[in-house]
């Protein structure tokens, strides 16, 4: 009997540690992040690895400076994305995209530069998947990744284009901001 209740035990400690642990895996990226410049790798489209030239360039924009701002109750989240741009003629431009989805993998619609757009977003550990799907198949499926640094102050996004597969074509390092 007492060989029962300690086995009890165990697993009534073992499911709670663990039940903890995964609450804990899902980080709060609630605040103000600003984009890292030095640190982010932001060319796209990448060059051929054919040697020739590309088939599509992408002439405008170039991004001088940006930040997000993010509100996560979870297990809604809405990310605000501010740039600042510059055109062909290295004028500055600003832009705000604001996109809203939810972590536990159901689908979002939002429009997002006039484009309309399904977002399904879902933890992974600590780390949250953002699939992001264009109604009008202009441009292909993003996958993004987004990892918290263990201390909290450094969000990682890489973007891949497609699918999953070699190097990230965009990564985005942001700093958190206290003000």
């Amino acid at each position: 009997m007492i060989r029962i209740l300690a086995c009890v035990c165990l697993v009534v400690c073992l499911a709670g540690s663990t039940l903890v642990r995964s609450q804990e895996t899902k980080p709060n990226l609630t605040g103000k992040w600003i984009l890292n410049m030095k640190l982010s790798k932001l060319d796209w489209p990448p060059p051929p690895s054919n040697g020739r030239k590309a088939r599509i360039t992408v002439q405008c924009c170039e991004i001088k400076s940006g930040y997000e701002i993010i509100d996560h109750k979870e297990s809604n989240m809405t990310i605000t994305w501010n740039v600042v741009e510059l055109d062909e003629q290295g004028k500055e431009r600003q832009a705000q995209a604001i996109t809203k989805l939810t972590t536990d993998g159901s689908e979002t619609l939002n429009e997002i530069f006039g484009d309309k757009t399904t977002i399904t977003g879902r933890w992974n550990n600590d780390r949250l998947i953002i699939n992001e799907a264009h109604e009008n198949r202009r441009f292909p499926p993003n996958i993004e990744f987004r990892t918290l640094s263990k201390d909290g102050k450094t969000m990682t996004v890489e973007t891949y284009v497609g699918q999953v597969q070699g190097q990230p074509v965009v990564t985005m390092v942001f700093e958190r901001s206290d003000k």
